[in-house]
């Protein structure tokens, strides 16, 4: 199945219409190799003149997150969201604190710990978030100087 038939099936599954503004922000996070901000979102979409305003791309990624067709992840120190496709695989991420850069980290420390925390406070634990922050190498050596 091409992209754009495979975006329009995600959309119709979440019972949103597919609009050419959609498929386009779709298309956009497909491509993607890290998460991307509304306002990154916006400008690509720009330099493809697509005719979107700002405000529509967060009200779509919005909609589209409540319908987990993307997956909205919230940067603490930046008071910020970027959007990923959900590939409905769980993940955390790695974030360089001097270039941005964020690093996907597929393993999850927390799983067995979500067990230890299940039988100690009897809680039904149904997921949890996990970001870490740092310096990337290049960024390390440029404080190191």
């Amino acid at each position: 199945m091409d992209d754009k038939r495979s975006n329009v099936a995600k959309l119709e599954s979440g019972g949103l219409k597919h609009t050419k503004q959609r498929l386009a922000i779709l298309q956009i996070l497909q491509k993607a190799t890290q998460p991307l901000s509304a306002e990154q979102i916006y400008d690509m979409l720009r330099d493809q003149h697509t005719l979107i305003s700002l405000s529509t791309v967060y009200r779509a990624l919005d909609t589209m997150s409540d319908k987990e067709i993307v997956t909205k992840i919230n940067i603490i120190q930046d008071d910020k969201a970027l959007y990923e496709m959900n590939c409905g695989l769980h993940h955390h991420y790695l974030f360089c604190l001097g270039c941005n850069k964020i690093i996907t980290i597929k393993h999850c420390p927390l799983e067995e710990y979500e067990k230890a925390l299940k039988k100690e406070t009897d809680y039904e634990i149904v997921g949890h978030k996990l970001s870490v922050y740092g310096y990337c190498p290049a960024c390390k050596k440029a404080l190191d100087k």
